[in-house]
């Protein structure tokens, strides 16, 4: 019943949204009117940059596509969806093997305990001095 009534509502919201569209062109005594200024600077800017062109430079470098297109605002934005995700694999990488370390220091047979606070980070030393260390072994 719920699909049904979200379906409904979708075909609903769809309606009324086409209805409050304009229509792109009104026709005056059977004739199209003139482009304005910002249609024909429009079109000249589609002639003058080619999206084929601007697609080829991003992939061999990223950004030139948008230096190619003099839309330079979009540069920093490429290479922090490049640089955040390579920076948070980079630092999740280096906490997974401290941890890993320590948790190799614990698991052994007896515990790797001597002098752990030159050997791992001072964040994981609560792991080396919490009372579940000797149910851990």
């Amino acid at each position: 019943m719920a699909r049904v009534f979200i379906l409904v509502l979708a075909f609903l919201l769809q309606y009324t949204v086409s209805l409050s569209q304009k229509q792109d062109t009104v026709v005056v005594n059977g004739s199209l009117p003139k482009p304005s200024v910002l249609e024909r600077q429009d079109s000249l800017y589609k002639a003058r940059f080619n999206p084929r062109k601007a697609t080829i430079r991003s992939a061999i470098i990223p950004g030139w596509g948008q230096a190619y297109n003099k839309k330079y605002w979009k540069i920093p934005i490429v290479y922090g969806a490049i640089g955040v995700p390579t920076y948070t694999f980079f630092y999740n990488k280096k906490w997974y093997n401290e941890t890993r370390k320590a948790a190799k220091m614990l698991a052994s047979d007896p515990p790797d305990t001597a002098n752990y606070r030159n050997r791992i980070d001072e964040k994981l030393w609560a792991f080396f001095s919490s009372p579940m260390v000797s149910t851990l072994c």
